[in-house]
């Protein structure tokens, strides 16, 4: 029988990551990156709220659905993508769907990775404003794979989630004049 697993074979390299010696805080002190990632942290409750009228459309389209309640009680948001995937993939009412709600649901999917990402990782500024970030890790050394983030890097993630948001308020602009075109 192997020899079970008991520490992790990561090693420190010298200077990893580029990061500078001097000192650090443990947080997001740099006031343009910290509004930055503010405004992305804050922005995702209106992704989800987004998608609250995506999982409405995915149940019939009927506005007197409980969608919010029916979302909202789902905590999770993996449990969300999968009951929105199931909807879309295994219920006849929706066969004829257009891929735009695959997108909708992958790209969705895709930004709560990135966020959960930042959000749970360990972020540091150095004594010069540049800040650095460790993914979320079980392992003791991550520390040594810090990777420098920029505002801009953020931006392009809001950028994203923005253009999500936009979708799919073209999306359902787009089931709503089908909804009227057949009612009259």
């Amino acid at each position: 029988m192997a020899k079970p697993k008991r520490f992790s074979t990561i090693q420190p390299k010298d200077n990893p990551g580029g990061m500078p010696d001097g000192s650090y805080d443990g947080a997001i002190t740099n006031a343009e990156i910290g509004a930055t990632f503010g405004r992305m942290a804050s922005l995702w409750s209106h992704i989800e709220d987004a998608m609250i009228d995506v999982l409405t459309e995915l149940l019939g389209g009927n506005a007197d659905l409980p969608s919010r309640q029916i979302f909202r009680s789902i905590v999770s948001s993996q449990a969300r993508i999968k009951v929105m995937r199931s909807l879309l993939q295994r219920v006849e009412l929706n066969d004829t769907k257009d891929t735009i709600y695959d997108e909708v649901i992958n790209e969705f999917a895709a930004l709560n990775d990135l966020r959960n990402t930042f959000l749970h990782g360990l972020w540091y500024t150095h004594e010069s404003g540049r800040v650095y970030f460790v993914e979320e890790s079980i392992d003791d050394l991550s520390v040594f794979h810090a990777r420098e983030v920029t505002a801009q890097e953020i931006e392009a993630l809001i950028h994203r989630m923005t253009a999500l948001e936009d979708r799919v308020a073209a999306l359902l602009d787009g089931e709503y004049d089908i909804r009227q075109a057949y009612s009259s």
